[in-house]
């Protein structure tokens, strides 16, 4: 029935079972964002997090004893035995205590990185595991420790330690899961789908003892694998990590398009479609590495989206194919922030920056030729950088700044 939860909003108890949840009637600074507990007993406890923030409980999480003798730091998780404590930090350094959190030792470890996690299989036995690809292990009780070499590039983020038996799991990677039967000696991969939606960090994974699991992470990514001869299953329908910019949606028929960034350089995912109102979503052709932030549809098949490095393009098959519209007069400095269609011939998109700011480009030919009109003279294009524009019809029309 007893449990405690830690975060941005402070320490929080339930005692029936999650019914309801209660700050903890220790009044602890606001500014602290707490990122792990750990109960080494059902009555001791300790929660850590940063700004140099190490807090003990004697009564099982109702009350707290902040240690004020350390105020700076950056701290991810705690371990205990005994009179043992252990915290991970950034910088790749651990604060070591062995009179119940009286006194700290700085142990570094050799490796620069924030250490996300830790898991000790015996008292003098543990791993510690964090960003670029790292993980170390100690055989003293955590005074050293070595690097091991699983083999994960430099852009995993290690956030999660498990173990299965004699099977020790580590969590983080878009595509694996890395494992050790042998405490390190070497490693072996989990893998997930061969095609992930989008890639990015994985903070948590739950086993079963036959090795069934679920992982979930950023973007909210959920993958699980049941059964010993089943494949891993995504449970995710985003199809596209990155920024959204602009919407648009037909109610007749539950078509959206949506615009914005590419999740990675070169990914031309800046455009995703879905006709049954967002249930699923497949991704719009464009060949480019721009960012939109300007889109209309001016009918269900015509349409024409704006944004970076002077780049306005037009759809002639209701969005799932974009065509470059022609650049004459526009410079590769204009960033388009709106757009608006009146008709399938013609369209207004309205200018942020560039050499010159304050400009709407319209074209009354579906993007062949563009006029450039100047809102106001000003000694600062920022002065005038517009960021909407709405059209009654082809010649009356507003925009902001």
């Amino acid at each position: 029935n007893n449990g405690i939860a830690v975060g941005q909003g402070g320490i929080m108890s339930t005692t029936d079972a999650g019914q309801t949840w209660n700050p903890v009637t220790t009044v602890l600074p606001d500014n602290i964002i707490w990122r792990q507990v750990y109960f080494e007993t059902p009555l001791i406890g300790y929660a850590v997090g940063a700004p140099g923030a190490i807090a003990r409980t004697t009564d099982g999480g109702m009350n707290w004893s902040l240690n004020t003798s350390i105020t700076t730091g950056s701290f991810y998780d705690v371990v205990s035995w005994g009179n043992t404590i252990l915290t991970t930090a950034n910088f790749g350094d651990i604060l070591r205590s062995t009179d119940g959190g009286l006194t700290w030792t700085t142990i570094s470890t050799g490796v620069l990185v924030a250490l996300h996690k830790m898991l000790f299989v015996s008292p003098s036995i543990g791993f510690c595991a964090g960003s670029s690809g790292t993980i170390i292990k100690t055989t003293d009780n955590g005074i050293t420790w070595a690097a091991l070499n699983p083999g994960a590039p430099t852009t995993t983020s290690f956030q999660d330690i498990d173990m299965v038996g004699s099977n020790i799991f580590f969590t983080g990677n878009s595509d694996f899961i890395y494992s050790t039967s042998n405490q390190g000696g070497s490693f072996s991969l989990v893998g997930f789908l061969a095609v992930q939606p989008v890639s990015s960090t994985y903070y948590s994974t739950d086993f079963l003892p036959n090795g069934d699991f679920v992982t979930v992470g950023n973007w909210g990514l959920v993958n699980s694998k049941f059964g010993s001869t089943s494949q891993p299953v995504c449970h995710t329908s985003l199809i596209k990590a990155g920024t959204n910019f602009n919407v648009w949606t037909e109610s007749a028929t539950g078509k959206v398009i949506v615009v914005g960034a590419p999740s990675i350089a070169g990914g031309n995912d800046q455009i995703m479609l879905s006709t049954n109102g967002g249930a699923n979503w497949t991704s719009g052709t464009v060949n480019s590495s721009g960012i939109y932030r300007g889109l209309d549809m001016a009918s269900p098949m015509i349409g024409y989206l704006s944004g970076s490095n002077g780049e306005v393009h037009k759809t002639t098959d209701g969005g799932f194919n974009w065509v470059q519209c022609s650049n004459i007069g526009i410079l590769p400095t204009d960033y388009f922030y709106a757009l608006d269609a009146t008709d399938v011939n013609t369209v207004f998109t309205v200018n942020n920056t560039g050499t010159v700011g304050g400009t709407v480009h319209k074209s009354t030919d579906g993007g062949v030729t563009w006029n450039i009109y100047k809102i106001s003279q000003s000694l600062s294009p920022a002065d005038h950088a517009l960021y909407g524009i709405s059209m009654v019809d082809g010649t009356t029309g507003w925009v902001i700044n």
